[in-house]
C-alpha cells in the first residue's frame, strides 16, 4: 500500500502517511509484528502528543479486510525506536523518495498560483483523494438510514449496537470490535471537516456494507 496525501493545512503543507504494511516490508518482519510494535509504542505517543495512530481499512490479497497503521513521518521515526538501526536508515530513505516524488509531480501544480488559486487547488486534490478512498464503500449504507425504517437514529442504533458488543467507540469515531472486524460489515467513509483553528481534519465514519445491513435487521427483527 502506498503512502497518499490525505491532508493539507491551512499554510499549504501536505502531509503523507506510511502504512505499517510497508513498515513491514522495508523491515522484512511480519505485518502482524510491526502492528504488534506500533500497538506497544502508541501509549508513549498518545501521552506526549494527545492523539493516537490512524488506523485504515484494506483488503489482503484473498480479499479480506484487514487494519493496518497509517503513519506520519515524525510518528514513523517515533516507532522506528521499536526497530534496529538498519531498518531506521531504510526508513529515512523511503521517506526521501517520497518527498521527492511530492516536489516533483504534486508542488509544479502550485507553482505560479496565488494564495486563494492554491488553497482552491489543495480542495481540488483532498476531493480528488477522497474520491479514491471511499470508492470502496460507494453502495454502503449509512447508520442513518439503517435505523430510519425502525423509528430510529444513528446514535439509537450505534448505542444498540455498542450493548450487543458488535460496536465501539475510540478516539471519537466508532468501530468495529474484534470479534466482528473480519466479517465484511462494514467500512469508512472519509470525509473532511474545518477545526476551530481553520485547519482541515480527515473523518472517518462507519457505514455498512449490504451484508452488515442485513446482519443488523436480523438483529433488531
Amino acid at each position: 500500500m502506498k503512502a497518499k496525501i490525505i491532508q493539507m493545512n491551512q499554510h499549504q503543507t501536505m502531509q503523507q502517511h506510511m502504512t505499517s504494511i510497508e513498515i513491514a516490508d522495508i523491515s522484512g518482519e511480519q505485518h502482524q509484528k510491526v502492528m504488534k510494535i506500533i500497538k506497544e509504542m502508541e501509549p508513549a505517543w498518545e501521552k506526549m502528543r494527545g492523539s493516537r495512530f490512524v488506523m485504515e481499512q484494506y483488503k489482503d490479497e484473498k480479499g479480506r479486510q484487514r487494519y493496518c497503521y497509517s503513519l506520519t513521518k515524525m510518528e514513523c521515526f517515533f516507532v522506528a525506536a521499536g526497530f534496529n538501526e538498519e531498518v531506521t536508515i531504510k526508513m529515512a530513505l523511503r521517506w526521501n523518495q517520497l518527498e521527492y516524488e511530492f516536489s516533483e509531480f504534486v508542488l509544479p501544480q502550485l507553482r505560479g498560483l496565488d494564495d486563494e488559486d492554491v488553497l482552491e487547488r489543495a480542495d481540488d486534490i483532498i476531493a480528488e483523494e477522497l474520491e479514491e478512498l471511499n470508492q470502496q464503500c460507494k453502495y454502503c449504507y449509512t447508520s442513518t438510514e439503517i435505523a430510519k425504517p425502525y423509528g430510529l437514529n444513528a446514535n439509537d442504533l450505534l448505542s444498540f449496537l455498542s450493548d450487543k458488543g458488535i460496536v465501539q467507540k475510540m478516539n471519537g469515531h466508532h468501530e468495529l470490535t474484534r470479534k466482528y472486524r473480519n466479517e465484511g460489515f462494514a467500512k469508512y467513509r472519509y470525509s473532511v471537516r474545518y477545526n476551530s483553528r481553520g485547519k482541515r481534519k480527515t473523518r472517518s465514519t462507519l457505514v455498512w456494507t449490504e451484508a452488515g445491513r442485513q446482519f443488523i435487521n436480523e438483529m433488531i427483527g
